[in-house]
């Protein structure tokens, strides 16, 4: 019996505001459930379960 080819993980955002003055304001988002592939590489428009685990601070830019 094969495994499912899709999984879930818990990520954090993290939106980068650019401020007038040059700095940057990080502020923390809500925690997200993103489904990933399990798998080596991507399949179905999905990143890999390994890679989305190892990085679970995602940034934005806004």
């Amino acid at each position: 019996m094969r495994s499912n080819p899709t999984g879930t993980c818990q990520i954090t955002k993290l939106y980068a505001v650019a401020q007038k003055d040059g700095k940057t304001e990080y502020e923390m988002g809500d925690p997200e459930t993103q489904t990933c592939s399990n798998s080596i590489f991507p399949h179905l428009g999905y990143s890999p379960c390994w890679y989305v685990k190892r990085h679970k601070t995602q940034q934005v830019n806004l």
